[in-house]
């Protein structure tokens, strides 16, 4: 599943630019909001370390959000499916 996703990250420039985009977004509204609920106007390395573990955090809660029943039960499926794991991965790159 994780070498379907390399691939089509490898070969899709699409696919590559909205997992960047969406990357980098989660890093940017977590520096915004750190600086604002800081209330700094400059940062040191300390809290860009914290400003990055946040911003990971903030990438996977967003990947992961609103996973209704349904969708869960097809999550499942796939984790103990390997042909519907590849089906799934094929759906998101494209790859049919």
């Amino acid at each position: 599943m994780i070498k379907k996703l390399i691939k089509g990250l490898k070969e899709d420039p699409e696919l590559r630019l909205g997992w960047k985009s969406n990357i980098a977004m989660a890093f940017y509204d977590e520096y915004l909001s750190y600086k604002k609920y800081m209330d700094k106007k400059y940062i040191n390395k300390r809290d860009l370390h914290l400003i990055a573990n946040d911003a990971a955090d903030n990438f996977i809660n967003l990947l992961i959000k609103d996973v209704d029943v349904e969708a869960e039960r097809d999550l499942n499926t796939i984790a103990n499916d390997s042909e519907a794991a590849d089906s799934f991965i094929d759906s998101l790159i494209g790859d049919n």
